[in-house]
């Protein structure tokens, strides 16, 4: 699958670039393990946001965190060794897939 690339925002930045969600092929964005992913729904229509993890915890694997509901929300500090994936092209990215209702929904990642 060849997710959509997020614009990572500096703190620095004036203002906030919000990417429109990507239903069919998913979003991706590079993590620092302090970035933050803001999801503005601005319909209250009925989303969920799977976010795939790659890492183990006691030599368990750690389950997706699915982000669901009817409003905005936002995603604090995603750690690297456990939402980055850690090898191929998306090396150092974090991936998410969508269902439900994305009209209208933005990303954006600071």
């Amino acid at each position: 699958m060849a997710y959509t690339d997020i614009t990572v925002s500096s703190d620095s930045d004036a203002t906030y670039a919000l990417t429109a969600v990507d239903a069919a092929n998913g979003n991706k964005f590079l993590n620092t393990g302090q970035s933050k992913l803001y999801i503005y729904n601005p319909s209250s229509s009925n989303f969920t946001c799977t976010i795939d993890t790659t890492g183990t915890t006691d030599g368990n694997a750690v389950a997706d965190l699915v982000i669901s509901g009817t409003t905005s929300k936002v995603v604090h500090k995603l750690p690297k060794d456990i939402y980055n994936q850690q090898s191929g092209s998306d090396q150092g990215y974090v991936r998410m897939t969508w269902s439900g209702t994305t009209t209208g929904i933005l990303l954006g990642v600071f």
